[in-house]
């Protein structure tokens, strides 16, 4: 697979999952719970509304920290 293949996929995927929290957003009944996070440089951060989420995330950053 060559380099421009896996960009292609990665880009759909992205544009796949953007649509499917916009959609999830528009037809939720209940509130809608978001968590974003993400690396600058070496420092782990993250954004959350729900203190479950943000567990969550502290958690998957820092395994990520560990791997890299």
């Amino acid at each position: 697979i060559s380099n421009l293949e896996l960009t292609g996929i990665g880009l759909a995927l992205v544009v796949i999952g953007v649509l499917l929290v916009v959609a999830g957003g528009l037809a939720g009944k209940g509130e809608t719970k978001i968590a974003v996070g993400g690396f600058i440089g070496f420092i782990p951060f993250g954004f959350s509304n729900d203190p479950r989420l943000a567990r969550w995330l502290a958690g998957i950053t820092g395994v990520m920290l560990y791997m890299g």
